[in-house]
This record gives C-alpha cells, sequence and structure tokens, in this order.
C-alpha cells in the first residue's frame, strides 16, 4: 500500500489489517464492512462514501474477498483509510444456492465469534471456505467448514451422549434430523 500518511497532526495513524470481508451494506450514507481480520478477528468497518477511502483503494469490497486495509479507531469504530481487495468477484458468479449456504456459513461466523478477538484457525477457515465455495459442493462445503467453525468456537458435542434424531416440523410436518442429547417430545 506504499508509504502511510496521517490524516492530521494530533491523530494517531491508522493501523494495518488483513481480513475477509463477510458482508457490506449500507448505512447512513456509508458502507459498512462486516470484516473477519487476522489482527483483531471480527470487525465493523465504516466507509464513507463521500471521503477519499474509496477513491483510495483497488478491488471489490465483496462478500468472501480478501482484503487488506489501513483503519482508525474512532468513537469505538474502525474507519478505513486506504485498502487493496482481491478475490470479491468469487461470489459474482455463483447460483442462488451458492450464495444461500454462503449466507447461512455468514451468520454461523457471526453467530459463533461476535467478540473482536483474533482466531488464526477461524481465520483460514472463512479463507478456505470461500475460496471452496464456487468450485465444491457448495452442501457439502457448508456443512463441512460449520461443523469445524462450531469445533474452532469451542462448542464440539459430547459424542458419547450425542444422538441424531427423526422428528417433524411443528408447522409443516415435514420430516427434520436434529443433533441432542435427548429426543424432542413431538
Amino acid at each position: 500500500m506504499g508509504k502511510r500518511l496521517r490524516r492530521s497532526y494530533g491523530a494517531p495513524p491508522p493501523e494495518p489489517y488483513d481480513g475477509i470481508i463477510l458482508r457490506s451494506q449500507k448505512r447512513e450514507g456509508a458502507l459498512v464492512l462486516t470484516v473477519f481480520t487476522r489482527q483483531d478477528g471480527l470487525q465493523h468497518v465504516y466507509v464513507s462514501r463521500t471521503g477519499k477511502a474509496l477513491k483510495s483503494g483497488m478491488g471489490n469490497l465483496q462478500a468472501f474477498g480478501e482484503i487488506s486495509f489501513d483503519a482508525w479507531q474512532q468513537g469505538g469504530a474502525l474507519r478505513l483509510s486506504e485498502y487493496e481487495s482481491k478475490g470479491g468477484a468469487l461470489l459474482r458468479d455463483v447460483t442462488l444456492e451458492q450464495f444461500s449456504y454462503a449466507a447461512v456459513f455468514v451468520e454461523m461466523v457471526l453467530y459463533l465469534f461476535p467478540e473482536p478477538v483474533a482466531d488464526m484457525g477461524a481465520y483460514t477457515l472463512i479463507r478456505r471456505y470461500g475460496r471452496f465455495l464456487p468450485i465444491k459442493d457448495s452442501r457439502i462445503v457448508t456443512v463441512l467448514a460449520g461443523w469445524q467453525l462450531v469445533r474452532q468456537a469451542g462448542l464440539c458435542p459430547d459424542i458419547g451422549t450425542v444422538s441424531l434424531y427423526k422428528g417433524h416440523h411443528a408447522v409443516t410436518g415435514e420430516v427434520q434430523y436434529y443433533l441432542s442429547d435427548e429426543a424432542v417430545p413431538e
């Protein structure tokens, strides 16, 4: 990214981060990126639409894009300074089914790793998932990565007590399978 410049004489310099974009949302005149960073885990990064940040970067800001960026803390949030993103086009050509499975995986990441805590195992797993999703069976990749994510979060079920059960959905009556320590009465 080259030489890092200070925004003002009294402000600290921006910090460098490497991460994977999980999603981008438009909010109140800004773009908010949810990024799982190598340095600090899950972070929300604000990109001003009127500022220079979008013009001082290269690449797409799309889900599962790998991003290297500089940001500074402002009011408890990260503000994007400069960035370089690659691989965000991975989800451009995916099917609706692949996109749906990717959305489920992202929700699992957000649920299992809500704190901004560095976790290199989770970072590597998310990165690998983004690379395999377009080229492998999305169902299998999501199920396997989901189990690995649960394990990485420290929520491994006790295989000595957990079993697979068959039941019926309360509303639709469809057959469904679930893992539990005990069967749920119908």
